[in-house]
């Protein structure tokens, strides 16, 4: 799980993660990440911004039940 010192940091990592170009191997085969993927990385980093804002009632807000 990614624990940002804070949120500047985590802020950065959500503008890393939309700006550049990711590839992942799978199968042995190397292909561009899909929009799944980015999805899954923003929320990880988004969970953890509200964990340091003290919002951690937000991470259960839009989750399938």
């Amino acid at each position: 799980m990614y624990e940002p010192d804070n949120l500047r940091e985590a802020l950065k990592r959500l503008i890393e993660y939309n700006t550049t170009t990711f590839t992942t191997i799978c199968d042995g085969n190397e292909r561009e990440e899909r929009i799944e993927d980015l999805q899954d990385m923003n929320l990880e980093v988004l969970y953890a911004m509200c964990d340091l804002l003290g919002m951690g009632d937000l991470i259960w807000y839009g989750r399938p039940n």
